[in-house]
Parts: structure tokens; sequence; C-alpha cells
């Protein structure tokens, strides 16, 4: 691997307001780069240094990242309608969902494509599948949900994925939750007693209340995800009061005007990320891709 390189300055430039713009995919240099040095030297900012000199940010340097609210590269979404039609299954690792554009991808895909969710947490709000040929579902679906610590999850994954012929991986279960689920019992009129599992020779391990592992079932009560669909991995967390998952608004920002759009999103059903506004509609709709794509308005 070899020495990670240290950052001691910062290079703060202007966004560009082109939507989808990608200044490193076309070949010239960036326009800061090409400007005087007193120019450049004006728009460098030291990082902060303690009393000993070291500098307080660590000084790794992480490139390319998509804050919230900037446009994806234009790389995305052409991999993405290329990919479209040979997808196998959309793997969800993370809240990426919670986040546009990225948020838009499970409704982009075909409705068939199998969908995992990776997460401590379920990301978005209860919502029922459709058959219908729309591929648009109404909200964000998966087949199954796997909550936990991502790297566990991963891992568990992994054991099953690259185990040998011989070897048989552990099984998960179906239709309830993991075994590590805890079973509540009701005793008379004396209250909710918790009881724990039996291991496989009939013993009850006394130190089970100490495994931080183990969770109780009324705690996924309020879950309207169907049971077979959800399975914990350790790091998983209950919805608790707001059972419903984050309020989801989309922001969206019109490709003809460049504008926000405030009211109803005009999509296209072929290109991933393609929204114009209700001004634009009537005119771009008929010029984008010389007016063979389709569009789908969303509110």
């Amino acid at each position: 691997a070899g020495t990670v390189v240290y950052c001691n300055e910062v290079v703060t430039e202007k966004k560009s307001n082109n939507k989808g713009s990608d200044s490193s995919s076309s070949g010239s240099k960036s326009p800061l780069l090409q400007s005087p040095r007193e120019t450049r030297r004006s728009n460098v900012r030291k990082c902060l240094r303690n009393s000993n000199g070291d500098i307080l940010c660590g000084g790794v340097l992480k490139p390319g990242v998509t804050f919230f609210g900037q446009s994806l590269n234009d790389s995305v979404g052409r991999y993405l309608e290329a990919d479209r039609e040979r997808v196998d299954a959309l793997i969800v690792i993370g809240t990426s969902l919670s986040v546009a554009p990225i948020s838009k991808v499970i409704g982009y895909l075909p409705h068939n494509i199998p969908r995992i969710l990776i997460n401590r947490t379920i990301v978005h709000p209860a919502s029922k599948d459709s058959d219908e040929e729309d591929p648009h579902r109404d909200g964000y679906v998966f087949d199954a949900y796997l909550l936990g610590n991502c790297d566990d999850v991963t891992r568990e994954l992994a054991k099953h994925i690259f185990a040998s012929s011989d070897e048989e991986p552990p099984e998960l279960e179906a239709g309830r939750l993991l075994a590590n689920v805890r079973q509540d019992t009701n005793r008379s009129d004396e209250g909710t007693s918790e009881t724990k599992e039996d291991s496989e020779d009939g013993s009850v391990d006394e130190n089970d209340d100490d495994d931080e592992n183990l969770y109780k079932e009324s705690d996924w009560a309020s879950v309207a995800v169907p049971r077979d669909r959800v399975f914990l991995f350790p790091g998983a967390q209950p919805p608790g009061d707001n059972s419903s998952g984050p309020k989801f608004q989309e922001l969206a920002h019109c490709d003809g005007c460049g504008e926000r759009i405030k009211g109803t999103i005009q999509k296209c059903a072929q290109c991933f990320d393609y929204d114009l506004c209700e001004s634009c509609y009537p005119t771009l709709s008929k010029t984008h891709c010389e007016g063979k794509h389709t569009f789908f308005s969303d509110e």
C-alpha cells in the first residue's frame, strides 16, 4: 500500500451551476488552476495546527465527494442507463436512499429486480408493492432487510457466498426474526416477562441478559415489514418512536432552467435523474432525445 500523502492546504473553488458538469472528464484544467498565481493563493486556506505544529484535521484529503444538493457525475447516469436491463440485484448499504438523486435508483430499475437493504435501521417509510407493469413503485420496498452493522452483515453473507462445497454454511431463518430474538410471554396478571431461548441441549444461558445481540420481539412490533423479510445481526436498532422511518422530500433541479423545482416534478422514465419543471416541460419534453422518451409526474 504506500504512505498517505498529508494535505497542508485546501483549495476552495466555486461550484458550477451546470447540472451534471464534470470538469475532470473534459480534459481541460480547472479555471482556478489556469488563473494567475495571486488568484490561486487567495483561494488557498491553510489547515489549522496546534501549538506543536501538528495538523489538526489529520491532513487526509478525500477527493471526489458529492455533497447534498450537488449533481452527480454524468457517468453515474450513463452507467445506470446501460445496466438497467441487465442488473441482477440491487444492494443498498447504509442510508444512501435518504439522499437524492441516489434515492431515485430504486424506482428507476425494473420492478422485478431483487432489492436488499443492509443497514442498522429501516431507512424508508413502509409501503406496499404492486404487481403493476409500471416500474416506478410507490415508496421503497425491499425483498430482504439485513439489519445490523454493515461489516457484520457482509461478513455473514461472505460465509454463505464463498463457502466451500464440503462446508455447510449456517442457514438464516426465514419466516421470523433471527434466533437471537427473545420471545415475550404474558404471565396472568403479573404483566409481561421475558424468557430466554433454550440452547440446543435444553439449557438456558444465564448470561444472555448481558448479550447485546439479543433483542426483544416486542421492540420490533411496530415494524410493518413482513417478518420473513427481516433478519437481525449484531448492531441492529429497533425503530423506536419513529417507526415509519425518516421523512423523505426530494430535492430536484430542472435540467432545463437549472432552478430548484418546488412543485410537480416531470421525470424522464428512460433517463436517470433527468427532471423538468412545469414551465420547461411542454417544450423540452418534445426535444429531449428527439421526443422519444416518456415522462411521468411526481409531486
